[in-house]
């Protein structure tokens, strides 16, 4: 009959939330918090349950040939919403792991943007056989590159939304390539790349995303291979107090390669100083 009953219950306001191996229980959002006064008894307390529906369909090359191995996420249009749908039902994503390139998940009702990282090459066969190197871009249903360009997809109690076939778009890898100037000669100098929204390693005081590029002889530099995105970069050489390096240069890579960019090395400079720190302390810069 689904009654249920808790005594003893200190006064107090409270979010009550069921769990089924089925049905899945509405948000608290939707269901109200209940307030118990001292003394209070409260009878015919209804929580409402609904059953999950299903999303399905397939993800596809922008040539229509299936993508296997993609990671296809199902996100809320707000945080509160993700984590209910986190905490009450599934985890939010779905794997594509058969070659056809299918996902089918179960999720709360709701509304969902559907987000794709396929994660893996995406080279073009050339009229000669060979394969050109490739990637595929991060994706939202049906094809669009960014969440302001994407549809949401309803998900309905009881019911499956089938046939949502996603394009995943792909793009050549671009590069960034240009000149050091100011450098000592036959001194060796570094470029230090980082993706922005990627973690940073640091290395001898230096922060960077992938080993450092060794510059040629003369100053030029070739960075390949890079995804679209905002890239920062800087050329160091030398260590110590012979060590020198540019300012960090912001790159914005979409489209096109970047050429001819120009990295300046100058010495390092020292700055000291003092700042205010929390209860009046002082802190010394050097």
């Amino acid at each position: 009959s689904g009654w249920f009953s808790m005594a003893s219950i200190p006064p107090g306001t409270y979010l009550l939330k069921v769990t089924h191996p089925v049905y899945y229980c509405l948000p608290p959002e939707k269901t109200g918090a209940l307030t118990l006064r001292p003394g209070q008894h409260l009878d015919d307390w209804k929580l409402e349950m609904v059953l999950p529906g299903v999303l399905s369909g397939h993800v596809l090359a922008e040539t229509g040939q299936p993508v296997a191995k993609a990671i296809v996420e199902f996100e809320p249009p707000s945080e509160a919403a993700s984590a209910a749908t986190i905490d009450g039902l599934g985890n939010g994503y779905a794997d594509v792991l058969n070659q056809r390139g299918e996902f089918r998940v179960d999720l709360p009702p709701g509304k969902y943007y559907i987000h794709v990282d396929a994660g893996s090459s995406a080279g073009e066969i050339q009229p000669d056989g060979s394969i050109a190197p490739g990637f595929f871009v991060d994706t939202y249903y049906p094809g669009a590159t960014s969440k302001k360009s994407a549809t949401m997809v309803e998900v309905r109690p009881g019911q499956e939304t089938a046939g949502l076939d996603i394009r995943v778009a792909a793009k050549r890898p671009l590069s960034i390539a240009g000149t050091v100037a100011g450098g000592r000669p036959g001194a060796k100098v570094d470029i230090h790349v980082r993706k922005e929204d990627h973690m940073v390693i640091v290395v001898d005081g230096e922060i960077m995303h992938t080993p450092p590029i060794l510059a040629a002889p003369d100053g030029s530099f070739l960075v390949k291979d890079l995804e679209p995105g905002t890239y920062h970069v800087a050329a160091v050489s030398g260590s110590g107090a012979e060590k020198l390096r540019s300012p960090m240069q912001d790159f914005e890579l979409s489209d096109t390669p970047v050429t001819g960019a120009l990295l300046q090395l100058s010495p390092l400079v020292k700055v000291s100083g003092t700042a205010p720190a929390a209860a009046g302390r002082i802190v010394r810069l050097e």
